[in-house]
């Protein structure tokens, strides 16, 4: 509710009844989610989408445990063992280590924190 100035010229908010009950419409919610989000700790607001199959991923995921940076060659025989495009292959290097410096810098975030 908004302030109002009261007789005094002083600021004091609306009083609402507590009898008043309002059911929320779907416009309402999502305006109370957009100017009170949930805490990431308690959920991140989107669910995990993967356009791989787990067998690709776990084989690039340990691929990218040995070397974060492969060359042409190497992407090229990594499709081909997993059933992709070597632009899916490139793309899925350089998102991951796009989500691995991220990590990073909020693990660092969370350590400078708790240190202070």
């Amino acid at each position: 509710p908004e302030p109002l100035l009261n007789n005094d010229g002083i600021i004091e908010p609306i009083k609402e009844s507590k009898n008043k009950k309002k059911t929320l419409t779907a416009v309402d919610r999502y305006r109370l989610r957009k100017k009170y989000p949930f805490p990431s700790t308690i959920w991140a607001g989107e669910k995990t989408v993967y356009c791989l199959k787990k067998s690709s991923r776990d084989q690039l995921t340990s691929f990218f445990e040995a070397n974060q940076y492969p060359t042409q060659s190497q992407k090229q025989n990594l499709a081909e063992l997993c059933n992709l495009r070597y632009v899916q292959v490139s793309n899925w290097f350089k998102n991951k280590r796009m989500r691995e410096k991220e990590n990073m810098r909020l693990q660092q975030r969370r350590v400078m924190s708790k240190g202070s």
